[in-house]
Formats: structure tokens, sequence, C-alpha cells
């Protein structure tokens, strides 16, 4: 099937957004701060959905994910 054109890029923001933050993690040069910021305005904007929000929020480890 079909992904409308905002499902599309949404999945291609959480993507690359997943992506840069376990090569962060992995390089020990997360900023969680930084991040929480970024997510909430990719959410704000419709870049990512709420469930994409949550768990990049846990990935970043925040554990009071909303």
């Amino acid at each position: 099937h079909c992904l409308n054109r905002k499902e599309e890029k949404s999945m291609n923001i959480y993507t690359m957004t997943k992506n840069t933050i376990n090569r962060q993690k992995k390089a020990g040069k997360l900023d969680k701060e930084q991040w929480q910021a970024k997510l909430d305005v990719f959410l704000m904007f419709d870049r990512i959905t709420t469930e994409q929000y949550t768990e990049l929020k846990e990935l970043i480890g925040d554990s009071a994910a909303a």
C-alpha cells in the first residue's frame, strides 16, 4: 500500500533522527536537552507522529516521555 505524503515525510524525518541519535549515543556525544528541543519542534510542526516522538524520547534516555 502507498503512504500518503505526510506519513512519508514523517517516516523520513523519524528514520533520519533515530539513526543520528543512535550514532551520537555510540560516540558518547548525545546532547539530551538539544534533542528534546528538536523533538518538540518536530512534533509541533507534524514532522513526526506522537508515537514516534515517544519512542525517540525514550531513545535519548528521557523516561518521562509524554
